[in-house]
């Protein structure tokens, strides 16, 4: 069973692994409308959310590793509109006790959005 149909929260933002690259992945998560705010965008929350797991995922998929975020910091570039969030990994360094990922979101128009 995959990362994403163990994880509860995964489920419901419809997360998913797309390809699976070498230092680490491309996933994109469903942005509903009950995931917006009140202008139409997603919330800033649904947008973390989607990091979150990526990251972990990318832990899991590409490391053979069971992680949780302990750390994150994080830049909202622009709001995020559309049907989806696809969200980028990047390893950057996996120690003997922590893994570090850059992680990129992007709307359905490929607009940067997030960086965490």
């Amino acid at each position: 069973m995959t990362y994403e149909n163990r994880d509860s929260l995964a489920k419901i933002v419809a997360f998913e692994v797309l390809e699976t690259r070498e230092n680490g992945l491309l996933t994109r998560a469903e942005n509903k409308k009950e995931f917006c705010n009140a202008y139409g965008f997603a919330h800033g929350g649904f947008v973390y959310t989607v990091g979150h797991l990526a990251a972990i995922a990318s832990a899991e998929v590409c490391l053979n590793r069971k992680t949780v975020v302990t750390e994150a910091s994080c830049e909202y570039l622009a709001s995020l509109t559309g049907a989806y969030a696809y969200a980028e990994t990047e390893l950057l360094r996996a120690g003997g006790t922590r893994i570090e990922y850059r992680v990129t979101i992007r709307d359905d128009k490929n607009r940067e959005c997030f960086k965490q």
